[in-house]
């Protein structure tokens, strides 16, 4: 199964290439806000910093509290994505922590089931981009399957594969989403959308660098406000 995990991401980032005739900009193109806002990991005030504390110190009171995944930067990402408002930010990283208690994606391995979806290409990580940010592709054109868990799956699974591929001050990815074949009739079940919506801004919030679309038709902008998380 690894083997043909590996083989896909291979074919699937040669096919991307083919797809996207766009050269990269060159290294050092962003300055050091924009790497700091696309790219690298939060920066905090002693302000934010106490922020980040009290939140800790609610979810410890919740007994919610897991030193494995309530990390520094993972509180941080949480605080930044509600603008550092204690009780907002306790609350969002509250129910995320109680979702990946119940959904555990950070267990998930590859497997048949997993390796069913892998295989159609519509989601996987294609390697990293000039700045090392993991590039995580979703394909409208390979969407042939009308299993919702099993699609959630794999979208947890490639973007917990994303993290573990981040290095040294990376912490965001790259989500790339080509379009060019989109339309009702090829469109994922709404329940979907917007689950995956819900776990690329609530669940993982803070870590897009950039989203690209690619191709997206006219239709795509109303199946996108009627997925709304």
């Amino acid at each position: 199964v690894k083997k043909n995990v590996g083989r896909l991401r291979l074919r699937g980032r040669i096919a991307m290439e083919k797809k996207v005739a766009v050269q990269p900009p060159s290294k050092g193109k962003m300055n050091a806000e924009d790497l700091q806002l696309h790219v690298e990991k939060l920066k905090v005030t002693e302000e934010q910093a106490r922020v980040r504390e009290e939140v800790k110190k609610l979810l410890v009171k919740d007994g919610l509290y897991d030193s494995k995944f309530c990390t520094e930067e993972e509180l941080t990402r949480f605080c930044k994505a509600r603008n550092f408002d204690i009780k907002k930010a306790h609350g969002m990283m509250r129910d995320a922590i109680k979702w990946r208690n119940h959904a555990k994606p950070q267990d998930l391995r590859p497997s048949n089931d997993l390796e069913k979806q892998a295989l159609t290409g519509k989601t996987y990580v294609a390697g990293k981009d000039q700045y090392g940010r993991p590039v995580v592709v979703m394909d409208s054109s390979c969407e042939n399957s009308s299993d919702h868990q099993g699609k959630i799956d794999n979208l947890l699974f490639n973007l917990e594969y994303a993290k573990r591929l981040m290095e040294g001050n990376v912490d965001k990815w790259v989500l790339f989403i080509y379009l060019d074949n989109f339309s009702f009739f090829s469109a994922p079940p709404l329940k979907t959308s917007s689950e995956t919506n819900r776990c690329l801004m609530l669940r993982y919030p803070e870590r897009m660098g950039h989203c690209f679309l690619y191709m997206p038709p006219s239709i795509f902008s109303i199946v996108w406000k009627m997925a709304r998380y």
